[in-house]
């Protein structure tokens, strides 16, 4: 199995006598804090020679806050670069013994995956991608699938369900292929596996979560159970996925950066975190009775934007996982384990406010009883990494301010411009090298850097992902800040749906999420006119603030075949696809199945009718009352006046469905036969 930056397979160590991660992450955090203090000491002798103001002990607060944050990052990066250049193995996990060994499972496992008004064709391509890799595996008896759909589209559900029966089909003496669509959608995403471990668990010795997006190679599946087999005190393994599949400029500068960059960070992360690693909630291994037993979110109490049910799930399984004695491992070193990112940077920030709300809801959990120190970590580093943009843009408030009130020299800041610039110069190392090291790491590796285009290639893809990024950084400050201030006050931020790649936002769209950065791109272009002395600093952040809607579009689109942007930001998976990837790509690329009014399907086609039924017969709770417009909506064929509620409503009643294809067909096409394993109730 061929893992990142050429590691050929998971290193264990011969002794698995060191399993606590206590020794490793005190060196990370010891030199993050002697880090911290040099670079506020410096930053404080740059603005004491004029004497200290208000403005500027705030800054300096804000700048301690911000600057251990990018210390942090950086010294995990060395860690992580480290590690891998040494080829180190891990150490407190018992591994298989040999390659044969590795894939000498005996445990039954479920792959589970929650689905929520997602696209069929493209999620059942990468389900029937995994499937058919499981099926040259040596026991795929032994590997079901389970589909727990929460979504509640009309049109999508009925997709959803013909995907779910063709997939059963293609897949049939290979695994069994499980549906379960719930209409309580309690819990969300947790509730949904919630209800799978209650319902279905005790079959499962363990259960892998996989997005709608995620791919992962079968070799991957069996080696992460062989490891969960050999190391019953664990109860989570994580393998980093991989991003994939991008078209976009946009998704392709995440990609190059999550396989340089992304790399040497997850690999500092393993190494500082050990067994109290964290779970980033699917493209990983759980055990599933200690999962059950251990892992019950609780509903939080009061109102407003930290109550109510536990929004980033995975992180707080993770601690209560740890809580209940059993480790948490990220292996990075597991290769073919995959995902897609989101296409736009709209689509990215629409994401990412939702990962904002979960995170900071953790706030409320860091006094929780019993939870390691280390889970405590994990939540805290959460919530600081969506806080991190607010306090970034408070600490350029508090020198602005510092700058406009200076009274020893007005409209000057009052500061030691070698020593700002030293400062700034450090601050700069610290956020671009562990871009470097990555970039370093590829170049190392002889036959990834031909594959890749070669030395030039790869350090121009590294030089323009640093630009790139550099003007994207203040936009996703902003963003960031915005959905803060949004979860704070309960503000509703309307989103619409995942664009396909190439899609460009119009400029109606780009102006109405971009007018906050417009307008403070133009406050502080009038700041630096007003304060010359601060132009410079601020030059980056005005370009990137008033051309980001330009960034915006430009990043959207898609490079043009055979230009250099098209050479550029390649990772090994695009010039050597692994098998599953291929397999996955391929399907996506035949033409979808038709979809449209899915009530009028389950009326009209046979095939779409009796599997909806099927589904139906598995339900829970006593099906709706359907309005009786509805009935005659149907009987006169105006189906575009059936709201969408309604159409909802209808497919939950199985009469109500029974009586209109009656009414409206001579014929219907029967039921399958077998049904025992259709769907799970």
């Amino acid at each position: 199995m061929s893992g990142r930056h050429g590691t050929t397979s998971v290193a264990f160590a011969a002794s698995d006598s060191e399993r606590s991660s206590g020794s490793a992450a005190a060196p990370l955090f010891i030199a993050t804090g002697i880090t911290t203090v040099l670079g506020t000491i410096a930053a404080w002798r740059a603005v004491a020679p004029a004497g200290l103001t208000l403005a500027e002990v705030a800054g300096l607060v804000l700048f301690l806050l911000c600057f251990s944050w990018i210390a942090f990052a950086f010294w995990t990066a060395v860690a992580g670069f480290a590690h891998l250049v040494a080829r180190r193995p891990v150490t407190g996990l018992v591994g298989p013994a040999s390659a044969s060994d590795a894939q000498a499972i005996t445990s039954r496992v479920a792959l589970v995956v929650p689905v929520r008004n997602e696209d069929p064709h493209a999620v059942f391509a990468n389900l029937r991608a995994i499937g058919e890799s499981i099926g040259r595996s040596r026991h795929p008896e032994l590997i079901d699938f389970f589909i727990l759909s929460d979504t509640v589209d009309p049109d999508i559900l009925v997709a959803e369900e013909l995907a779910w029966t063709e997939l059963r089909g293609n897949l049939a003496g290979v695994c069994e292929v499980f549906y379960r669509r719930r209409t309580d959608n309690g819990g969300k995403k947790a509730g949904n596996l919630a209800e799978f471990c209650r319902r279905w668990g005790a079959a499962y010795d363990y259960f892998i979560v996989l997005d709608a997006d995620s791919l992962m190679e079968a070799d991957t599946i069996i080696t992460m159970t062989r490891i969960m087999e050999l190391n019953p005190g664990v109860g989570i393994v994580q393998a980093p996925p991989l991003a994939i599949g991008g078209r976009t400029r946009f998704a392709r500068l995440q990609q190059f950066a999550g396989f340089a960059y992304g790399s040497v960070v997850t690999a500092g992360m393993s190494a500082w975190q050990g067994g109290s690693s964290n779970y980033w909630g699917h493209n990983a291994i759980i055990r599933t009775e200690a999962f059950a037993r251990y892992c019950g979110l609780p509903v939080l109490s009061g109102s407003g934007p930290f109550s109510g049910e536990i929004l980033s799930h995975d992180f707080v399984e993770a601690a209560l996982m740890r809580r209940a004695g059993y480790e948490v491992w990220m292996l990075p070193a597991l290769s073919g384990s995959y995902e897609k990112l989101p296409p736009t940077l709209l689509d990215y920030a629409q994401r990412d406010r939702r990962w904002a709300a979960g995170n900071l809801q953790h706030v409320r959990l860091l006094g929780t009883a019993g939870l390691h120190p280390m889970s405590r970590t994990h939540l805290f580093l959460g919530a600081m990494s969506y806080l991190v943009s607010p306090l970034w843009l408070l600490f350029i408030g508090a020198g602005l301010l510092a700058a406009a009130t200076d009274t020893a020299t007005p409209g000057v800041p009052g500061v030691d411009p070698a020593t700002a610039g030293a400062v700034f110069v450090l601050s700069m190392i610290l956020v671009f090298t562990p871009r470097v090291l990555g970039v370093a790491l590829v170049l190392r590796d002889q036959d990834m850097r031909r594959a890749l285009g070669g030395a030039g290639i790869v350090v121009l893809s590294g030089i323009v992902e640093i630009l790139v990024s550099a003007l994207m950084a203040p936009v996703t400050m902003m963003m960031q800040t915005i959905s803060i201030v949004g979860i704070l006050t309960g503000a509703r931020i309307s989103w619409g749906t995942q664009r396909r790649d190439g899609d460009v936002p119009g400029v109606s769209e780009l102006l109405r999420v971009h007018w906050p950065h417009l307008l403070l791109g133009l406050a502080l272009a009038a700041a630096a006119v007003m304060i010359p002395g601060i132009a410079p600093w601020l030059a980056l952040m005005i370009v990137a603030l008033l051309g980001a809607p330009l960034l915006t579009a430009w990043t959207a689109g898609i490079a043009a075949d055979g230009s250099l942007m098209d050479r550029l930001l390649r990772i090994p998976e695009e010039t050597a696809p692994s098998r599953v990837f291929s397999r996955a790509e391929q399907l996506q690329d035949q033409p979808a199945p038709k979809t449209g009014d899915g009530l009028r399907r389950v009326v009209l086609e046979g095939r779409a009718h009796a599997v909806h039924l099927a589904v139906l017969e598995t339900a829970d709770g006593s099906p709706p009352i359907v309005p009786a417009r509805v009935a005659r909506y149907v009987r006169e064929g105006a189906w575009e006046r059936i709201s969408p509620s309604e159409r909802a409503i209808a497919l939950e009643s199985a009469e109500f469905l029974r009586t209109a294809r009656r009414d409206l067909t001579v014929s219907t096409t029967p039921a399958p036969k077998r049904r025992e394993s259709l769907v799970v109730s």
